[in-house]
């Protein structure tokens, strides 16, 4: 891209140059009186006009040529378009369309702080999203890793769905956060390309106004590429390959009081 930019704004210079030299020595000549040869000085205007039309035309030429390869090389590169969501609704339509086309890995943080704001589109939509999620656990070939609180009932009968059907692939790590009123943030990263992040003014604020995004961009996705692994790390593992911890699904139970 860099040499044909320099290709292009070298040649259009050039003209500009040819263009701006002859218009300062017509405009000289006539000073002079140098132009009073009939044929020339009849059509001085019709010249002039002419050398306008070159600038004119290289400084549309340039900027237009110009601007439309930088245009289309940064459309090219990695990560820059940033999507935004209008809702959770959306997000997890989405997330949704990128689980059923996951091809290797699926990293997800599910902090289960969101529980009795769905509106009914977002009740259905969320619905999809956690059937998709254990079609994906069918495959043996996409490891699924999710970070969970297991703050209630439903969050905890999910997960322990996908740990009683077997799936090798599911891998669930833990936190006790139900003593903690913090505002932290979800997100999901598919096959270490993408991540959709949000979900995260509950239980502080109301969700209204949340932001969602689905970014794309190589060195943003490592951030959380890595933080999703210090998580993981840090975590009380119920499930990792085939090793499940019983003791600990035992005491979470009892902390949600489900019998």
């Amino acid at each position: 891209m860099k040499r044909r930019l320099e290709v292009l704004i070298y040649s259009q210079k050039i003209l500009l140059i040819i263009a701006g030299i002859a218009a300062i020595i017509i405009s000289i000549a006539d000073i002079f009186g140098i132009l009073s040869i009939p044929w020339i000085a009849d059509r001085i205007e019709l010249i002039t006009l002419l050398l306008v039309g070159l600038f004119l035309t290289g400084i549309t030429i340039l900027f237009t040529e110009t601007t439309t390869n930088i245009e289309n090389e940064i459309k090219k590169l990695p990560g820059v378009e940033v999507m935004q969501f209008e809702d959770a609704a959306d997000v997890y339509n989405y997330v949704t369309t990128q689980l059923i086309t996951a091809e290797k890995s699926v990293d997800d943080i599910t902090w289960g702080s969101r529980k009795g704001y769905r509106t009914k589109n977002e009740a259905k939509a969320y619905k999809k999203y956690v059937d998709v999620i254990e079609k994906v656990c069918k495959k043996d070939i996409i490891k699924y890793r999710e970070i969970s609180s297991l703050s209630d009932e439903n969050y905890f009968n999910r997960s322990m769905h996908l740990i009683e059907k077997g799936y090798y692939n599911y891998h669930l790590g833990y936190y006790d956060t139900l003593k903690i009123q913090l505002p932290l943030m979800s997100f999901i990263i598919i096959d270490s390309k993408k991540v959709i992040v949000g979900f995260y003014r509950v239980p502080v604020l109301s969700p209204e106004g949340e932001i969602y995004l689905c970014i794309t961009n190589d060195n943003i996705v490592r951030l959380y590429i890595d933080y999703f692994a210090t998580l993981w790390t840090g975590s009380d593992k119920i499930k990792d390959t085939t090793n499940i911890n019983e003791n600990l699904i035992s005491q979470i139970k009892e902390k949600l009081n489900i019998k």
